[in-house]
């Protein structure tokens, strides 16, 4: 019987619950749960900061390039200048708004790997448009000077019979019908090249000459 009171007495002064207030205990719980919710709070709202930032991401990558390429596209110097120039400011928002890693509160959170994957899309989109560019000014230049070759020829006809005269009235009306868009053509693909020299954008000296 000694034995198993003085295994009763051990026991209980080992035992927490005989000596912890449970209300100071409750409020303890209670507070170090809003402690924990408010820091989890706190670091989901600077992550929300980067939302933006992401959906510009997102952007890049979903853009189709046939847009800024089509023909139609309206003032396309302009276009491409208020292009670039966004690409430009978006990847310093990127190189200076997003940290390798944040302290907030009870939490260190690493964004170094997001930082480096928000720069290298936003380059490769800007490399893309970079190769994109120049086939384009190349295949556009091409095609005027195609066209441009082929009116010459045909006003070069030999006039001096009846029917070359007609041929010759024929092909001009052709030529001042079809004039109108390769004019436009041609003055569009120029405000699309110096807008490319104006970023440095490379392109090979045999891409635009017109010999």
């Amino acid at each position: 019987k000694e034995d198993e009171k003085e295994e009763t007495i051990e026991t209980t002064i080992l035992s927490p619950q005989e000596f912890i207030d449970h209300e100071e205990k409750h409020a303890l719980e209670k507070s170090l749960k809003g402690l924990i919710t408010s820091e989890f709070d706190r670091s989901l709202s600077f992550l929300e900061e980067y939302r933006e930032f992401l959906q510009q991401n997102w952007e890049y990558k979903k853009f189709d390039m046939s847009l800024i390429l089509n023909r139609r596209l309206a003032r396309p110097g302009q276009t491409f200048v208020a292009l670039l120039n966004l690409i430009e400011y978006q990847k310093s928002n990127f190189e200076t708004q997003i940290p390798f890693q944040a302290d907030v509160g009870l939490f260190r959170i690493q964004s170094s790997s997001l930082k480096n994957a928000l720069i290298k899309n936003t380059k490769d989109f800007e490399e893309n448009i970079s190769h994109a560019l120049p086939v384009e000014i190349h295949k556009r230049f091409s095609e005027c000077k195609e066209w441009f070759e082929a009116s010459l020829a045909k006003l070069k006809l030999n006039a001096t019979a009846i029917e070359g005269f007609v041929d010759m009235s024929r092909n001009l009306k052709e030529v001042e019908k079809n004039l109108g868009y390769y004019r436009d053509l041609l003055k569009t693909t120029k405000e699309v090249l110096d807008t490319m020299k104006k970023f440095q954008i490379e392109i090979q000296k045999e891409t635009v000459v017109l010999d």
